[in-house]
């Protein structure tokens, strides 16, 4: 899923964006996590910075976080196989965290302390998420 098809998915579902990140915000990201984001992720934030603060899906009480929140949570990161995973926002309901590679687009999307797959990949994650498969309440 392309990062427009995920922006316009998003807003279709009602979901309150942020303002996109600037690129101080996105080297301040690099810099601080000490990570090189995949092209992927540095369009989507260059897209919108995650969501409005305090907002969520509300189907899917889904929440993706921007650069302060990523920066913010840092301290959660795990490595699994030998690559750094950051949490990139909250799943409400679960009391979990989603969890994911900065630096690489083709790796799973998993819930951080359940250590349960989400999806095979991100750009998988938000076309589940755009298409309700994570949907709790219609």
């Amino acid at each position: 899923m392309t990062v427009e098809e995920v922006f316009i998915g998003l807003q279709s579902r009602n979901v309150r964006l942020n303002r996109p990140a600037t690129l101080e915000e996105l080297h301040s990201l690099e810099s601080t996590l000490k990570v090189t984001l995949h092209p992927y992720f540095s369009e989507l934030l260059s897209k919108f910075n995650g969501f409005l603060s305090a907002e969520y899906d509300r189907k899917s009480e889904i929440c993706i976080w921007g650069t302060g929140d990523l920066i913010g949570h840092s301290g959660l990161m795990t490595e699994v196989d030998g690559e750094r995973k950051f949490v990139i926002g909250d799943v409400l309901i679960y009391s979990d965290f989603i969890a994911c590679s900065l630096e690489n687009d083709s790796t799973p999307v998993f819930l951080l302390h359940e250590k349960r797959r989400m999806a095979s990949n991100i750009k998988e994650f938000f076309d589940q998420l755009v298409r309700g498969a994570f949907d709790f309440l219609a």
